[in-house]
């Protein structure tokens, strides 16, 4: 696996092996992290923060 579950890092001696630069991978976050906010004049209640993300298990269809 490029990404190690145990350390919760690219591993960089995959990396290194398959030739894909660490330049390349994107940066991993905390699903509760805040990853934008609404420009306040836009909505008149100020601010929307958009925290959280959506994903499916690999093995989700198969259940």
């Amino acid at each position: 696996m490029l990404y190690n579950i145990y350390n919760l890092k690219w591993n960089e001696e995959i990396c290194t092996l398959l030739n894909i630069p660490m330049s390349m991978l994107p940066e991993m976050k905390n699903s509760s992290e805040i990853y934008i906010k609404t420009a306040p004049r836009i909505f008149f209640t100020g601010e929307i923060l958009f925290a959280g993300i959506v994903g499916l298990a690999p093995n989700f269809w198969l259940t």
